[in-house]
């Protein structure tokens, strides 16, 4: 499957959810991919400062459980930008852009679009644990646009 984006977004015009895991998820997949030793490391620190000891490191785990579920699922390496390089933060990568397009429907209870973008990152290949990973993660953040003042509540199916 073929995601064509209109126009590119850039970590500037993320909502502020993406924009906070962009670097997390950039560190966990050097680090799952490259076996790089210091990346989770500095994905787990950001995680943190940004939410909090306790429900940082909770959003970093899960997210380092899903990336750690969807990387088999995929025929390829995902590509994303060097957390590390100051040009790198500047864009997306397409790999980046449909997988943060991905959290942001679980996020928003959008389950057909969230299988669209899950299918264009693997290939076709809709996987259960993958599925139930990004939602454990999805609970612990905000969606994008709050129902009632309220984020909405996703429930994992097991």
């Amino acid at each position: 499957m073929t995601v064509t984006l209109r126009q590119p977004p850039t970590p500037d015009t993320l909502d502020p959810v993406s924009r906070n895991l962009l670097p997390i998820l950039r560190h966990l997949l050097r680090s799952l991919q490259a076996a790089e030793n210091a990346g989770w490391q500095s994905a787990y620190a950001i995680a943190a400062e940004v939410w909090g000891e306790g429900r940082g490191l909770a959003i970093a785990f899960r997210a380092q459980r899903f990336l750690s579920a969807l990387l088999p699922s995929r025929p390829a390496p995902l590509d994303c930008a060097d957390p590390l390089c100051p040009d790198g933060r500047l864009t997306l990568t397409g790999d980046e852009c449909i997988l943060l397009a991905l959290l942001a429907h679980m996020r928003d209870d959008e389950p057909g679009a969230a299988r669209d973008m899950l299918a264009a990152l693997t290939g076709g290949r809709i996987e259960a644990g993958v599925v139930r990973a990004g939602l454990e993660l999805c609970a612990l953040l905000e969606g994008r646009r709050p129902a009632n003042g309220r984020a909405p509540r996703l429930a994992v199916v097991r």
